[in-house]
């Protein structure tokens, strides 16, 4: 998803002997880290994970201190795929144009920003002049559109991309191979849709998450926690992380005795993993609390009925767990699908 990443580091490298210095946080989807680990792994650049706090967010003012004469590249991710969790990419993309405006003073570099929108788009509003990013990524399945993806790239940073690819001259150049028309116009119709509706959605998204929060309370009490503030506008209005407290109530467990929901334990792309989520526990949680952990999502249509069957399934599987609990000790399930 993140190609471009790896094609900067050699273009911003200030050369030898310093290597490209990237920085990152530590609850980015793997489509970055791993391609960034694989990259420092080679001795190709040097990588730098700032964390996020107990509330699982990145405190910009960590990302700008660590910035250094090397550094060519800044990425966070806009809302995080497994708690919901916005990062204050618009005050990071100010501070760091602030910077930048020093820097070029100096004669360096400037440092290139992308963020990964692809799980706030669709959601909220996303501008990419308002948050201030060079670079923003996107993929089509999480705002009702074909499984493939786009990059946003400035206008004048476009000499800057190389294709990784060579063959034919097809998508200018950047990407050989003959176009996937359907999922071009797929991609594109979807985005249009988001920028028609998006308000229509987001009203709907604060209502029903609204009322899937009052019932998970009024039938769980404090058997069961949100493990991130469901009041606020740092979160998504449509992802929900929970975990039940009772140790019995392992997430891949109350799943798996979940007859007719559909949820995952932590990103979906780790489908078949009973461990806990890395994600989780760099975002504040504890290993218990991440292992016992599951991620809740609503879409646009998703109606109050809906809602009622999921809490009503989720307390069954609970029950069934706690009145039962020497029949559960392995399991295989962690997630089903990647949802929205």
């Amino acid at each position: 998803m993140l190609v471009l990443i790896c094609l900067f580091l050699t273009v911003q490298s200030d050369g030898p002997p310093s290597l490209p210095h990237v920085l990152i946080s530590d609850v980015e989807h793997d489509a970055v880290t791993k391609k960034l680990d694989d990259l420092s792994r080679k001795g190709l650049c040097v990588v730098r994970k700032i964390s996020a706090s107990w509330d699982g967010m990145i405190d910009g003012g960590d990302v700008i201190e660590h910035c250094r004469d090397g550094t060519c590249l800044v990425s966070v991710m806009l809302a995080n795929n497994e708690t919901g969790v916005m990062q204050p990419i618009a005050d990071l993309g100010k501070a760091l144009t602030v910077l930048n405006l020093s820097r070029i003073e100096k004669g360096k570099r400037p440092i290139l920003f992308h963020t990964d929108a692809s799980q706030a788009f669709g959601k909220v509003s996303v501008d990419v002049k308002a948050l201030h990013v060079d670079f923003l990524t996107v993929t089509g399945h999480k705002f009702y559109g074909p499984r493939c993806g786009a990059v946003f790239c400035r206008k004048d940073l476009l000499g800057l991309m190389k294709p990784i690819f060579f063959g034919g001259g097809q998508e200018r150049n950047y990407r050989p191979g003959t176009e996937n028309t359907v999922d071009i116009v797929g991609l594109g119709k979807a985005a249009e849709l988001v920028h028609l509706h998006l308000e229509e959605w987001r009203i709907n998204l604060v209502r029903i998450g609204q009322y899937l929060a009052e019932r998970m309370q009024k039938t769980f009490g404090d058997t069961f926690v949100f493990n991130f503030s469901v009041k606020t506008d740092s979160v998504l209005p449509n992802t929900f992380s929970v975990h039940f407290i009772d140790p019995r109530c392992k997430g891949y467990l109350v799943l798996q005795h979940a007859a007719r929901t559909e949820a995952s334990t932590g990103a979906a792309c780790h489908s078949g993993k009973n461990c806990a989520s890395s994600i989780l526990i760099n975002s504040g949680l504890t290993k218990t609390a991440a292992e016992k952990s599951i991620r809740l999502s609503v879409g646009k249509d998703t109606t109050k009925e809906e809602i009622d069957i999921l809490v009503a399934d989720l307390a069954k599987s609970v029950r069934h767990l706690t009145e039962n609990p020497d029949q559960h000790t392995t399991g295989t399930l962690a997630g089903q699908g990647d949802g929205l």
